[in-house]
């Protein structure tokens, strides 16, 4: 144990309490694991928690698929050559992602999707698999995961947590990505609703004035000024209250109406 510095040490205890794999996330190709080992590193671990590329390629054949793509997302080549993976005609890419400032680095969050775009574009006609891991393969590669969920098949931000924590058999522990992802969905949601607001604008606004909703004048007054905040970007938080308001009223009236 004397070759292993005390902070590998405290790394391998962690790293060896996480189960190996998860499974594939209903609905995608894609499952999440933690980071292989090389063996010379897992002298000191019980054989029953050694966990090898090897040993990554004999789990996904007993489920009866094969690997297509690894998505190595830690921030070190250290761990397991890339050559174990690449032999065996299966697609590595890295993506390295700092344990510190990950979440301000929206640049891997979009070559992540780009990743998974281009190898599902490449491969529409298999069902090949798409493993994703950083170290522990819960935090990192959760969360780029749940933003793929979240950004390009749509789904709300609690629908890909509890898909990842299901699959993966434990849940993404970081809070600060956590609120991120609500975040994200958020943005998500508002941007397809000022999409469909600003291409409806005049026939929500016809409908306002049919339905003799705020006949006062106050909503057309809150629609222009919505359209005006939305096309500048520049929304106050009073007008922001406002605008809530009239989302409500947009629901109400609208988007639960037959006739629009």
């Amino acid at each position: 144990m004397g070759r292993y510095s005390s902070v590998l040490l405290i790394y391998f205890f962690r790293w060896e309490n996480y189960s190996s794999i998860g499974s594939v996330i209903q609905g995608t190709r894609i499952f999440a694991f933690k980071t292989p080992l090389q063996p010379e590193l897992q002298d000191h671990i019980c054989k029953s928690k050694r966990f090898t590329t090897m040993d990554l390629f004999r789990m996904i054949e007993l489920t009866g698929r094969s690997l297509g793509l690894i998505i190595n997302c830690s921030n070190t080549k250290r761990y397991y050559d890339s050559e174990d993976i690449t032999g065996m005609c299966v697609d590595y890419k890295e993506l390295p992602c700092p344990g510190r400032g990950f979440l301000v680095r929206t640049d891997l969050v979009k070559d992540f999707i780009q990743i998974v775009d281009e190898f599902l574009s490449n491969n529409f006609d298999n069902d090949l698999l798409i493993g994703v891991h950083c170290s522990d393969g819960i935090n990192r590669s959760g969360y780029l995961i749940c933003c793929y969920l979240i950004c390009k098949l749509g789904w709300s931000s609690h629908d890909a947590l509890n898909a990842f924590e299901n699959a993966r058999h434990c849940p993404i522990q970081r809070g600060s990505y956590i609120q991120s992802l609500h975040k994200t969905d958020s943005d998500r949601r508002a941007s397809s609703t000022t999409k469909f607001f600003l291409f409806n604008f005049n026939k929500i606004l016809s409908y306002f004035r049919r339905q003799n909703v705020f006949t006062d004048g106050t909503a057309e007054k809150l629609l222009e000024q919505y359209q005006v905040s939305i096309l500048e970007q520049e929304t106050t938080t009073n007008s922001m209250q406002q605008f809530f308001q009239l989302e409500q009223v947009l629901f109400k009236f609208i988007f639960f109406q037959p006739q629009f």
